[in-house]
C-alpha cells in the first residue's frame, strides 16, 4: 500500500509516530537521565516498564512499515520487529502466570503484555488488499481494554486498571488506544471501524451519536460515583438514579435518532418522488434495471413502446426483450457497460433490434447511464424506437443516389452541349475571317461593320460556353487536402500583379490566414474572383484598397474581402450570385456574369457559403465560410 493509496495514511503515520515518539521519550528518560523506574502505584507520573516502552517502539515502527509494505526489505525488517514483540510479550505472560524462572528482567504487567500479543498477531494477518475479521477484533479488543483503564483512572477505581496484580498506565493505555485505533484504519470497513467510516445513514448516525452518548453516561456515571464517595446517596438510590439517568439519556438520543432520521427519510421519499415523476415525464421510454438484468421501474412510454403494462415488465429480464440471435451480443455489451459504467450509446452506428409483446420487431437507438446508489450500480435506458428513421435514411440513400445520377447526367449534357455549341461556333468564326481575307473588295463599309458585329457576337457566345463549361466542372475529380490559405493568397497577389499596379491598387492581409482543408485550385480561383471584381468595380475617384481578413466562427473559417469600390444597392445584393446576373453594361464593365456564381458554387463545395454587404458608393464586404475540419 502506498502513501497516496490509503484514505486514513495520515492518521496511521501520525499515530505511528507519535507511539515511536512516546516509547523513544521513555527509553531516553530511563537511559540518559539514569532515572529508575517510578513504581506502579504512581498512576499519574510515569509508571512504565522498559521494555514497554521498547514495545511501543516496536509496533509504531511495525505500523509505519506496513505502509509501504511493497519494499521487500521493509517487509522483513517489519515481521521481524512484529515476531519478536510476540514472543516478548508470550514470555511475559507465561512468567507471571506459570511462575516459571526465565532469565530476563519483565517490568510490564500482564494486561500490557496481553495488549502487545494482540497486536502483533494482528499486524502480523491484517491485509489492506482483503478483509481480515480476526485481525479486526483483535484491535478493537486492544482498544476496548486500554478504554476500560482510561476509565478506571479517570474515576479512580484501581479494578478496571489492575486487571491481575499490576496496574496498566494511563499513558500506556492512551498509547494502546491510539494505536488500535490508527491500525484498524487498514480495514477501515471491517467491524466497529467500518460502523464509523461508512457512508450509509446508520454510519452517519453512529459519528453523530457516539460522542454525545458518550460523555453523557461517563459523565453520569462519574457524578454517581462522586456522590456515593461523599456519603450523599446510598448504593441503592445510587443505582437508581444512574437507571433513570440512563432512561432519560436513552430517551433523548432516541428523539435525536428519530428527528434525524426522519427528516432523512422525507427527504429520501422526496428524491425518489422526484426521479419517479422524471421519469414518468420523459418524452422516451426509460427503464431502470439492476446488474443482474432485472427491470425495476419503466414509465408511461416504455409501457406504450413495447405493448407490456408495468407490472408485466417490471421483474422482466432486459435480455427477454431482444431476440433470440441478438442475445448474446446485446449482452455482452452489457457486460462491457458494467465492467467500464459510463454514459454510452448503441444503436446509431450499427443496428439494435427488440421484441414488443405481440412478436414483432423494431430498431432502436438506447442509451445507458449508470446510477450509483447504495445497493450497488442501476443502469438508467433511454430507449428510442428509429424505425421512422431507419425508413426516411433509406428514402434520402436512394435520394442521394439518384441525384448523384442526375448530376453526372447533368455534367455529362453540360460537357457534350458545350462542346458541340463550340464546333459551330468556330466554323462560323472561321467564315467570317475567310469573307474578309478572300474578298476584301466586296467586304467594306456597312457589310464590314455587320460581320465584324457577328464575329463580336460569335466571340462573346464562345467565351459563355467555355465559361460554363468551365462552371460545370469546378470541384470534378479533386480532393480536399491541407492548404495554406496565406500562401494561395500570396501567390494570387503575384499573380494579379500587373492590374494592382496598373490600378494603383493596394491589397492588405489582417492577422495570419489559418492552414486549413480544401480545395486547393478552387479556393484560389475564389480569391482571385473576388480581388480582381474589387479591383475592377471600382470607384474613378479613389485608388482601389482592398483589406482580406479571416475569423473562427462556430465550427468554420469566415475570410472577408472589403473594398472601398463603387458598391450596390440593398435590392440587388441578392441576385449578384446567380449565374449571368449582371447589374451593369458590359460597355461600362466587362465581363460574362459567372464570376460570382463560381464564387458561390465554390462556397458551397467547401460546406460554407457566400453573401456580401455594401453601400452604395462606399464599398463592399464579400464574405465566405468554409468549414472547419480537424487537421
Amino acid at each position: 500500500m502506498t502513501s497516496s493509496g490509503h484514505t486514513y495514511f495520515k492518521f496511521i503515520s501520525f499515530a505511528s509516530a507519535t507511539t515511536i515518539a512516546f516509547g523513544m521519550y521513555i527509553l531516553i528518560h530511563f537511559t540518559l537521565l539514569n532515572a529508575s523506574l517510578l513504581g506502579a502505584g504512581a498512576t499519574f507520573l510515569l509508571p512504565m516498564a522498559l521494555d514497554a516502552a521498547i514495545g511501543f517502539v516496536l509496533v509504531g515502527l511495525s505500523l509505519l512499515l506496513r505502509l509501504h509494505y511493497k519494499q521487500d526489505t521493509r517487509l522483513l525488517i517489519r515481521d521481524m520487529f512484529t515476531a519478536f514483540l510476540l514472543i516478548w510479550g508470550l514470555l511475559a505472560i507465561f512468567k507471571d502466570f506459570t511462575k516459571t524462572y526465565i532469565p530476563v528482567n519483565f517490568g510490564m504487567s500482564p494486561q500490557t503484555a496481553f495488549c502487545f500479543i494482540c497486536l502483533a498477531v494482528a499486524l502480523l494477518f491484517i491485509r489492506t488488499d482483503k478483509k481480515n475479521h480476526f485481525a479486526q477484533w483483535l484491535l478493537h479488543t486492544v482498544s476496548l481494554m486500554s478504554l476500560i483503564a482510561i476509565i478506571g483512572h479517570a474515576m479512580q477505581i484501581p479494578e478496571f486498571y489492575m486487571l491481575v496484580f499490576i496496574p496498566m498506565s494511563i499513558y500506556s493505555a492512551f498509547t494502546f488506544l491510539l494505536i488500535s485505533v490508527a491500525a484498524s484504519f487498514l480495514n477501515p470497513t471491517v467491524g466497529i471501524t467500518g460502523l464509523f467510516t461508512g457512508n450509509l445513514i446508520g454510519n452517519l448516525m453512529a459519528r453523530r451519536l457516539f460522542f454525545s452518548m458518550f460523555v453523557a453516561i461517563i459523565a453520569a456515571g462519574y457524578i454517581r460515583i462522586v456522590l456515593h464517595r461523599m456519603g450523599s446517596i446510598g448504593v441503592e438510590f445510587g443505582i437508581a438514579l444512574l437507571i433513570v439517568a440512563f432512561c432519560i439519556i436513552s430517551l433523548l438520543l432516541i428523539w435525536a435518532v428519530s428527528s434525524i432520521l426522519n427528516k432523512a427519510h422525507a427527504t429520501l421519499n422526496v428524491a425518489r418522488e422526484n426521479l419517479h415523476i422524471m421519469v414518468q415525464a420523459a418524452p422516451y421510454a426509460l427503464a431502470i434495471s439492476d446488474k443482474e438484468g432485472s427491470i425495476l421501474e419503466v414509465n408511461k412510454k416504455a409501457e406504450q413502446l413495447f405493448g407490456y403494462s408495468e407490472g408485466e415488465m417490471i421483474g422482466r429480464r432486459v435480455s427477454s426483450l431482444v431476440p433470440e440471435n441478438m442475445r448474446e451480443m446485446w449482452m455482452q455489451r452489457r457486460s462491457s457497460f458494467l465492467n467500464d459504467p459510463e454514459t454510452s450509446s448503441y444503436g446509431l452506428d450499427d443496428e439494435i433490434m427488440v421484441m414488443r409483446k405481440n412478436g414483432t420487431l423494431f430498431p432502436i437507438e438506447i442509451v445507458l447511464t449508470p446510477i450509483h446508489t447504495d445497493q450497488g450500480v442501476r443502469i438508467l435506458s433511454f430507449v428510442i424506437d428509429i424505425t421512422a428513421r431507419r425508413a426516411n435514411e433509406e428514402t434520402i440513400k436512394r435520394q442521394v443516389i439518384e441525384l448523384q445520377h442526375k448530376n453526372e447526367e447533368l455534367e455529362q449534357f453540360n460537357y457534350i452541349s458545350s462542346h458541340d455549341l463550340q464546333e459551330p461556333l468556330r466554323t462560323v468564326s472561321n467564315y467570317i475571317e475567310m469573307l474578309q481575307e478572300d474578298y476584301p473588295e466586296q467586304v467594306h463599309g456597312e457589310v464590314k461593320e455587320h460581320l465584324d458585329s457577328i464575329n463580336s457576337a460569335v466571340s462573346r457566345m464562345l467565351k459563355l460556353v467555355r465559361s460554363l463549361l468551365e462552371f460545370g466542372k469546378l470541384g470534378q475529380d479533386r480532393k480536399m487536402s491541407i492548404v495554406d490559405s496565406q500562401q494561395i493568397v500570396t501567390d494570387v497577389l503575384a499573380d494579379l500583379k500587373g492590374i494592382i499596379e496598373a490600378n494603383n491598387a493596394t491589397v492588405l492581409v489582417n492577422g495570419e490566414l489559418p492552414k486549413l482543408y480544401a480545395y486547393d485550385t478552387e479556393l484560389r480561383q475564389l480569391f482571385q474572383n473576388l480581388i480582381n471584381n474589387a479591383i475592377k468595380f471600382r470607384n474613378k475617384e479613389v485608388f482601389p484598397h482592398i483589406t482580406i481578413s479571416c475569423k473562427s466562427v462556430n465550427g468554420y473559417y469566415r475570410f472577408s474581402v472589403t473594398d472601398n469600390g463603387i458598391g450596390m444597392p440593398k435590392e440587388h445584393l441578392s441576385k449578384i450570385f446567380n449565374i449571368f446576373q449582371r447589374l451593369h453594361h458590359a460597355e461600362a464593365y466587362e465581363g460574362h456574369g459567372i464570376g460570382l456564381a463560381n464564387c458561390k458554387k465554390i462556397a458551397e463545395l467547401h460546406g460554407g457559403k457566400i453573401w456580401v454587404q455594401s453601400e452604395p458608393g462606399i464599398g463592399s464586404t464579400f464574405k465566405f465560410t468554409v468549414l472547419k475540419l480537424k487537421l
